[in-house]
Parts: C-alpha cells; sequence; structure tokens
C-alpha cells in the first residue's frame, strides 16, 4: 500500500489505491467517496470495487448508512453487525456486509472531504482493527491531498473561464461574482 501510495498520480490513482487496499485487507468492497457539497449530507464514489471487479461511481446520502456514524476526525472499526445500520433500500443493504472500517478524509485546513472504507462480510483484517486503521491511513493522506488539489484546479479552471470570456471591463465583474458563488 506505501509503494502504491508513493506511485505519481494520474487519472487511475483512486482505483489503483482502492485495488491495492481491497487486496491487502483481504476486503471485499472497497471505496473512496468525496462529499458532494459543503453540506456533508450526500457522497460521491471517486473509486469503488466489489469482489475484485471496479463497480461505476455512485452517489449515496450518508444518513441511512454506516458512514453516518464516521466523526470527521476518528477512524471507525466495526467487526460485526454494521449491516443493521443501512436502511433497507441503500446501496450498502444490498452489498450484504456486515463488517465496516472508514478513515476520514480532511483537506489540510481540517475539513472533511470525503472517507476511505473498507467493507466485508466478516472482520476486517481478521478482526485486527489497530492494522485496519493503519492500513487505511496511509492512503487517507494522498487520497485527502489529491481530492483537495482537483477541487483546486476545478476553482482555477472556472476562474480562467470566467476571465477569458468576459467582455472588455467586466473582468473584476466576472471574478467577483465567481469568488462570491464559490464562497455562497
Amino acid at each position: 500500500v506505501a509503494l502504491a501510495v508513493a506511485r505519481p498520480g494520474g487519472p487511475t490513482l483512486h482505483a489503483d489505491l482502492v485495488r491495492e487496499l481491497a487486496q491487502a485487507l483481504e476486503a471485499p468492497v472497497v471505496f473512496v467517496a468525496a462529499f458532494e457539497d459543503d453540506t456533508l449530507t450526500s457522497m460521491r464514489t471517486l473509486a469503488a470495487q466489489r469482489d475484485g471487479r471496479p463497480l461505476q461511481p455512485f452517489s449515496y446520502l450518508v444518513e441511512g448508512s454506516p458512514c453516518a456514524h464516521v466523526s470527521t476526525l476518528a477512524f471507525r472499526y466495526v467487526a460485526a453487525g454494521v449491516a443493521a445500520e443501512s436502511h433497507p433500500d441503500t446501496v450498502f443493504a444490498a452489498m450484504a456486509m456486515d463488517a465496516y472500517a472508514a478513515y476520514p478524509l480532511v483537506d489540510s485546513t481540517g475539513k472533511a472531504v470525503g472517507l476511505l472504507v473498507a467493507m466485508d462480510r466478516q472482520p476486517i483484517a481478521g478482526g485486527d482493527a489497530e492494522h485496519t486503521e493503519a492500513t487505511l491511513k496511509i492512503a487517507a493522506g494522498r487520497l485527502a491531498a489529491e481530492i483537495e488539489r482537483s477541487r483546486t484546479d476545478e476553482l482555477l479552471r472556472a476562474a480562467a473561464l470566467a476571465v477569458s470570456g468576459a467582455a472588455d471591463g467586466t473582468v473584476f465583474d466576472e471574478l467577483v461574482r465567481l469568488l462570491a458563488s464559490t464562497l455562497h
């Protein structure tokens, strides 16, 4: 996992790390998800794997999922019984997993940006919560940094488009509009 984290980034970074974590933890489900907005109520997977196969990105509500019980600052490990935390009509109930581990992803300011999750039908890493936490933590820092970098790139792209598309004399107006929109 540490070697995978050290590899150069690229379009497959999230999927590569998810695959490495699934193998290292022998967990059938591993995914990385980012919050879709500042309300922290919904997430979208950036990469997900189930039983060795990549999953299409999916969105889900945090409430009604095991992710609702993860602090933005603390690792969570549930050896068994997590299936009861999922509403029956969610993707988590459909996965039929009973063990859960999640490591929060935070940006350089300490703001929650997502989660790194492993799920299994039996206790993850044979019930070794410390090993699971250490393994997820190795990848979490890199994933959080990539999410933050991606969001910064999006803002810079939006600013460049606002400036390039602005009529003469309205460049500052467009930048102020973009900044106001970004900061809500």
